[in-house]
């Protein structure tokens, strides 16, 4: 994965928020929000593919400066 990896899970979370009727928060802030047990799942799956991207992209950093 990479940055642009991030920039379409950020523009996908976006995406949702619209869609769903959601405030524009991030996905750990919308689970503590009164949602449906469809979107705390979507949402569950959202930060898991999220924290991928991350670990994905911290790696790549890393063995950049290696």
């Amino acid at each position: 994965m990479s940055i642009d990896a991030i920039e379409n899970l950020i523009a996908e979370l976006q995406d949702y928020c619209h869609a769903q009727g959601l405030p524009h928060l991030s996905a750990d802030e919308l689970m503590s929000e009164d949602i449906t047990k469809d979107q705390r799942e979507w949402l569950k799956d959202y930060c898991s593919r999220w924290n991928d991207a991350v670990e994905a992209e911290f790696s790549a950093r890393e063995k950049s400066h290696a």
